[in-house]
């Protein structure tokens, strides 16, 4: 069978996994049948108000580097403001006035090596 037609089935078969097997990670992965949105608004707020808590730097040439996880030997963080911070930029829109403005939060998600530390000030 050519390999670009070949199906997720077809991959799966070739691991020798059974359907059964399948079938039933499929139903332990599903989707509970409620609606998520209000389920996971809780969720987001928080994380929302989480982030924003975070050390901020004065400009993009003094960011504050907060580190999220670290998997194996890299960091994955942000870094505080972000370009759309700046003063100057003017690439977004007020939702409900429409007004071109900046987004005062943002923030610059960063990978980088454990041993290799951003330009940026750490915040824990």
């Amino acid at each position: 069978m050519d390999e670009l037609k070949m199906t997720i089935l077809g991959q799966y078969r070739e691991l020798n996994i059974s359907k059964d097997t399948l079938l039933t990670l499929n139903k332990k992965l599903a989707l509970p049948a409620i609606k998520l949105t209000p389920f996971a608004r809780k969720r987001r707020q928080q994380a929302l108000y989480e982030s924003l808590s975070w050390p901020k730097g004065p400009d993009q040439d003094h960011r504050i580097y907060k580190e999220l996880y670290f998997i194996e030997n890299h960091s994955l963080g942000v870094s505080k403001p972000g370009k759309e911070a700046s003063p100057e930029y003017k690439g977004c829109r007020n939702y409900k006035t429409h007004e071109k403005t900046n987004n005062p939060n943002d923030m610059l998600p960063l990978i980088v090596p454990r041993d290799k530390s951003p330009r940026v000030a750490r915040g824990r």
